[in-house]
């Protein structure tokens, strides 16, 4: 019985172990989703239903009319001048911090003023002739959900807040959502699962915590990988009378490894991948 599981656990391992290792790098990407916002995949590496055709895929979410008769269309690509006919369509993002996340534009609003402000993910901007100049929120760290105004008052929203900011717009006046009538502090079994598998159901330690379950995870795939293919190249060095004591030595550190990191969280592992699991 022994040998039966240790020859399945073997190549069953082998098998999952590229998947387990997208996983991991991907959700500790998704952990920390800010650090890793100036990132950039290609679309034409991904399914045909992720390519950008057509304005699809929330390309364009809105439009803003300027004085001169030009259209910015905004959306999940950043932001574009066009004109009244849309018939050509010109890059509209100088200024707009690095990275296809930090463009997703969920707003542009015209002030009382005529000043001209976006709201991205993480930041807002103003309007400066051909170019956007940011102007951070401070203490917010929440994703921005909107961007409105009220006369020359600048309104933004986040999951959490309010923030309203009168001319010259140097400073940001934080308020809490109140909470509505009848509400009833209640989440999804999915949502909870959620952010037990992210940790972030315990904040940034639980997030940490997760991350490094996702390290173990790695070590023990790289480990098993090592293990797996080392032998036959040692018998092969072996057979042609080459050295092979530093591979027999590489092939005993991963064993250990691979066993004590295996043995001593095998718990919060199976933890982190059954939580996972609600994702699929």
């Amino acid at each position: 019985m022994k040998n039966f599981w240790k020859k399945y656990h073997k190549w069953v391992g082998l098998f999952f172990s590229f998947f387990i290792l997208m996983f991991c790098f991907s959700g500790i990407v998704l952990n920390h989703r800010t650090l890793f916002s100036k990132a950039e995949v290609s679309r034409n590496w991904m399914p045909e239903s992720y390519h950008y055709k057509n304005w699809n895929n929330g390309i364009i979410k809105g439009t803003l009319r300027l004085p001169d008769g030009k259209i910015l269309a905004y959306g999940n690509a950043g932001v574009w001048k066009t004109d009244s006919c849309f018939a050509t369509f010109a890059d509209f993002n100088r200024g707009l911090a690095e990275g296809i996340d930090n463009r997703k534009i969920s707003n542009i609003v015209r002030v009382a003023n005529n000043d001209i402000w976006c709201a991205g993910l993480y930041s807002i901007y103003l309007l400066n002739h051909d170019s956007w100049k940011e102007y951070p929120i401070a203490g917010n760290d929440e994703r921005i959900s909107d961007i409105t105004q009220r006369g020359d008052t600048l309104v933004i929203l986040t999951r959490s807040y309010l923030y309203t900011s009168v001319s010259p717009y140097d400073e940001f006046r934080k308020t809490e959502l109140k909470t509505p009538e009848n509400y009833s502090p209640k989440t999804s079994l999915f949502r909870t699962i959620w952010l037990l598998h992210s940790g972030e159901l315990f904040g940034t330690p639980g997030k940490l915590a997760v991350d490094f379950l996702g390290v173990v995870l790695i070590v023990l795939s790289a480990t098993g990988i090592i293990y797996t293919l080392l032998p036959p190249f040692i018998r092969r060095r072996h057979r042609k009378r080459l050295p092979v004591k530093t591979q027999a030595k590489a092939l005993k550190t991963s064993l250990n490894w691979h066993n004590k990191l295996g043995t001593w969280l095998i718990g919060l592992t199976l933890l982190l991948s059954v939580t996972g699991m609600d994702g699929i």
